[in-house]
């Protein structure tokens, strides 16, 4: 926001009703200019049960469209719980092809898969960094010098938003912004 920089936001629903945090964070990204909200389901997969979750195609469409109409979201755009999968007009990919028939689904029932090029992984314990902005903007050039992009001069970066609420971690996003 400070930085004025366009961002998505795919949010998970049951998380918007957790905490008191979580509820402020979610009325803050409602009004803020330059956020899209998008889809990222609402029990982030039956709670991290990959592999149960997407077995079952109906239990996914299911779950993403009662986020939907949950958080009152008006774009159709959906970022797979624990998977890298595209659906954007030609585009298709699914990272785990077990995952296919659901993704599929999703597709069929109106919604477009956002996946991503890179990761700004993180120590899920500690929720640091595992990478500064210097070396994940190396990363960035050599996934475009690479071409490794799903679509031709644009990169999805993902970085997951808790991970941002200490100051050492501010710094490098904001490090890595003005990069």
């Amino acid at each position: 926001k400070s930085e004025g920089v366009p961002a998505s936001f795919f949010i998970v629903g049951e998380h918007t009703k957790m905490s008191e945090w979580q509820k402020v964070v979610w009325d803050s990204l409602q009004t803020t200019p330059g956020i899209l909200l998008c889809n990222h389901s609402y029990t982030h997969a039956l709670h991290n049960h990959y592999n149960r979750f997407y077995e079952n195609p109906d239990t996914v469409v299911k779950d993403i469209r009662h986020a939907e109409e949950v958080l009152g979201l008006k774009e159709h755009i959906v970022r797979a719980p624990g998977r890298n999968c595209w659906r954007i007009g030609a585009l298709s990919y699914t990272d785990i092809k077990k995952s296919k028939p659901a993704i599929d689904s999703l597709q069929t029932a109106g919604f477009t898969l956002m996946g991503w090029d890179l990761e700004w992984h993180f120590d899920p314990d500690s929720l640091a960094l595992l990478h500064n902005a210097d070396e994940m903007l190396q990363q960035v050039d050599s996934v475009f010098r690479r071409g490794f992009t799903q679509q031709k001069g644009h990169l999805v970066l993902l970085a997951h938003d808790q991970v941002f609420q200490r100051r050492e971690e501010l710094t490098q996003l904001k490090r890595f912004i003005e990069g």
